[in-house]
This record gives structure tokens, sequence and C-alpha cells, in this order.
């Protein structure tokens, strides 16, 4: 295999395969045992083809630029790093689904001229609010999953932050399992038998959990692999070395 395939190959695989962000091994198959051998000729080649070059993962969207430092997408590091850092996102993400979605009821409420009697918006219990009189009270049984939604993928879109992302990912999957799960229990206190009652067409509730459960577990997932994945682009030096593995 000469200096010119080598590289072509190795650039093939940074900017199409998308494994050096995503965790995944070269795909060495391939090449035979003779080409395997002599790739380690050319890693100053590879080194000079890779270095100072930006790359971006097809299928995370991590963006990084090699150099002869090691370089670590933002999910990289110790386990233990990792594990700990995806606990603090869960409590804040859990914190924020539940505090903005009781939020979006009582701006409803208020918007729709209710009387607000008691709330409590306390994380660690699934929070309340109770207006009476409610003039509109399928718009404020509405407002709940609907800016609980909304508001955190506006925020997210605008600061554009992995941690943002994962929060809005979350209460998108969160806020849409809720109604779905909530429904199937038919507790008269959740929030979809009290739809269902003020003359929500299950129709309605239904698209709602298909689009909020669909595209949340599919933003959810992806940000799950940026935190908790053990991807990380070593230094150029070592990507020979890589490929013979």
């Amino acid at each position: 295999m000469g200096s010119r395939h080598l590289i072509l190959y190795v650039l093939r695989v940074c900017y199409h395969h998308n494994d050096l962000c995503c965790g995944n091994a070269f795909e060495t198959r391939s090449l035979n045992p003779i080409e395997l051998e002599r790739t380690i000729r050319w890693t100053e080649a590879v080194d000079r083809a890779l270095l100072n070059r930006n790359f971006t993962c097809h299928r995370c969207g991590h963006r990084w630029r090699s150099s002869t430092q090691e370089s670590k997408p933002n999910g990289a590091g110790p386990i233990e790093k990792r594990l700990l850092k995806f606990a603090v996102l869960l409590v804040a993400s859990w914190c924020v689904m539940t505090t903005v979605h009781e939020l979006g009821h009582i701006i409803c409420g208020y918007a729709c001229g209710g009387t607000l009697t008691d709330a409590d918006l306390l994380p660690w219990h699934l929070p309340y609010s109770f207006f009476e009189p409610d003039p509109h009270p399928l718009v404020t049984l509405w407002g709940g999953p609907i800016l609980g939604v909304f508001i955190p993928v506006v925020i997210a879109l605008a600061i554009r932050t992995n941690w943002m992302g994962f929060i809005a990912s979350f209460c998108v999957l969160a806020n849409g399992a809720y109604i779905a799960t909530a429904w199937l229990s038919g507790d008269r206190y959740l929030d979809t038998p009290k739809l269902l009652e003020h003359g929500a067409h299950p129709i309605s509730i239904a698209i709602y959990c298909l689009l909020t459960i669909g595209f949340g577990y599919v933003g959810f997932r992806r940000q799950c692999i940026l935190v908790l994945g053990p991807a990380r682009v070593e230094n150029t030096t070592n990507t020979a070395s890589n490929l013979t593995s």
C-alpha cells in the first residue's frame, strides 16, 4: 500500500466513517496482513496528512481539530467523571422538566383568566397547580406538556451547548413519556385523564406522544452517547498503530 493510498484511506475514514468520534475502531478487515504491516512505515505521512485538519462526526455532530497533542471530544475522559457528569445532567434535567412543565400550566391558566389557588413546584415529587375558577381548563392542561417542550428546545437552539441539548432532549422525551404513561394508568389526578375529561381528542394526545417520544428518544440517545461515550481522538502518531490492532 503506497503512502497516497494509505492517506486517502485514513482521510476517507475520518471524514465519512465517523468512527473516530463515536468510539469504534478503524475498519481494517479490507487490508491484508502484508498491507497492515506496511502501514507502519507511513506513520509520518499520515501525521502530515491529518495534522491541523478540522473533522466533523456525521453521526453525532461533534467537531474537533487534529493536532500533535491528544484531543478528546467532550464526552471523553475517565469513566467516573463521565458517570458523574451524566448523573448531574439527569438531576438537572428532571428539575428543569418538572418545573417548566408546571410553569406551563400556570402561565396558560393565568393567560386564560384563571385564579391560582394552590401550587407546588418542588421537583422531588410531582408538582401541581390548581386554578379556581379556570375558564379554559383545556388550555391550562395543554400548557404544561406544550410549553414544557417548547421552552427548553428554544433555549437549547439559542445557546447551543451540549449540556442544554441534553436537558432539552430529556424534556421532550420525558413529557411525551409522562403523557403516554398517564394515559395508560388512568389516574384521574394526572394530566392525560384530565385532558380527556375536558374534551381533548385522543388522536391529538396520540400525535403529541408519538412526536415527543420519537424525536425525544433520538435526541436523548445522541446526547447520552456524547456524555457517556469513551470516544477519543488519539494523536496522529498512533494512527497507523491503531490500524494494525
